[in-house]
């Protein structure tokens, strides 16, 4: 038997960075465009964009809890 080709793996690396990135990156970009335009509307310069980025950053934080501890590959 052959073994599985292994050509794929960086790529699939790769892709599980992307994906990590981006969910863990765009509740602070949404908090922190939903705050700017709201204090835009609002007129209350640094109140909203501080709290929603605030909310943003915990909501990432809950995530990365989440998602458990790094393992490392050498334990058994």
């Amino acid at each position: 038997m052959t073994s599985p080709r292994r050509d794929d793996e960086p790529k699939y690396a790769s892709y599980q960075a992307v994906a990590l990135a981006w969910n863990l990156g765009w509740p602070i970009a949404a908090s922190v465009i939903a705050g700017s335009w709201l204090d835009g509307r609002l007129g209350t310069s640094p109140v909203f964009i501080l709290a929603l980025s605030l909310g943003g950053l915990l909501v990432t934080v809950r995530r990365l809890m989440q998602l458990g501890p790094p393992s490392s590959g050498g334990e058994s």
